[in-house]
């Protein structure tokens, strides 16, 4: 994990760089959590060997992403590049097995979490990727 300090006039935070690379199963579909500290998501990059698996971030109770559809599902809809409803640009390569789902907010609040953030990905998924966050450090 890399660590960033920045300060703002009135909150003090540290930017964050957490890996992942988990190979997600029945007992194990969290792929990364941060609980019972306050922060902000900028940004999630997940590399996964399955375009038809969904993914969920959760941010305290309120879901972020679309839960009934897959990489796969939501480019063949049209959502390849960003927007301003949801967020994602999507690669997807079923021959290659290569599936890749980023997220970024369209501004901090939106990814805002007061206790608990997580994401989740269907079991029996390689997932390698980054998260981008920052937490209070108080």
């Amino acid at each position: 994990m890399a660590e960033f300090g920045f300060a703002s006039l009135d909150e003090r935070y540290t930017l964050h760089l957490d890996e992942i690379s988990v190979t997600t199963d029945a007992n194990n579909t969290r792929i990364w959590e941060r609980a019972s500290k306050a922060g902000f998501i900028y940004g999630v990059y997940l590399q996964m060997d399955a375009g038809n698996r969904a993914v969920r971030l959760m941010v305290d109770g309120r879901e972020i992403s679309i839960l009934d559809k897959t990489p796969s599902q939501m480019v063949a809809a049209g959502m390849d590049v960003p927007n301003p409803v949801f967020p994602y640009a999507l690669a997807t390569d079923d021959d290659n097995y290569v599936h890749n789902w980023v997220w970024t907010p369209r501004e901090p609040r939106i990814a805002e979490y007061v206790d608990r953030a997580y994401i989740e990905v269907a079991a029996g998924v390689l997932v390698v990727g980054k998260v981008l966050y920052a937490e209070s450090r108080e």
